[in-house]
């Protein structure tokens, strides 16, 4: 099991893991933004993301670790402090389907895979019910490198289109 990024606030703590993590996927990287919600809420000096280089405690970056699809990412997510609740959303529930509840709602915990789902997504946690930070995350595929090879296969300009329709819930910018 391989650590890819801690998060914490004075509100909550995310911790987020690869259960297989595959060798070469180390030294990839991919997009990674928190944007927090709550007016003057920031990241504790505990909060931490994997790059190639090793832990990155600056945030000033929009690079992170790689997530790639069919892959199962071991979530927890407690609540610190007077909070009493967290949650974390997704626009298509079947992602998030796996995570349970337990301590009075104070910690959701569980297994994320984004199936066959490539692209950008964006990930909500909620803090008694409320919003509290937007993750955007990058999820490559795990078939082709989207980047390399998407428009070598398709040829044709028809098949960013057919990708747009194709993944719903996540988005990704095909123009190269």
């Amino acid at each position: 099991m391989t650590a890819l990024f801690c998060i914490e606030t004075d509100e909550f703590r995310l911790e987020w893991r690869e259960l297989s993590r595959v060798c070469a996927r180390r030294e990839q990287s991919g997009l990674f933004r928190i944007r927090l919600l709550k007016h003057q809420a920031t990241l504790s000096t505990d909060s931490w993301k994997a790059s190639p280089t090793g832990p990155d405690h600056l945030f000033d970056s929009d690079i992170g670790p790689a997530l790639f699809e069919e892959t199962d990412y071991q979530i927890y997510l407690r609540a610190l402090n007077n909070s009493q609740s967290v949650r974390m959303q997704h626009r298509d529930p079947l992602i998030v389907r796996h995570l349970t509840t337990q301590e009075s709602g104070r910690v959701q915990h569980g297994v994320i895979n984004f199936r066959g789902q490539a692209g950008q997504t964006t990930i909500t946690i909620c803090i008694n019910s409320r919003p509290y930070a937007i993750l955007e995350l990058e999820v490559f595929p795990t078939k082709m490198p989207l980047h390399q090879n998407l428009w070598a296969t398709s040829g044709v300009g028809s098949f960013p289109s057919v990708c747009r329709s194709a993944t719903s819930a996540t988005l990704y910018d095909l123009n190269p």
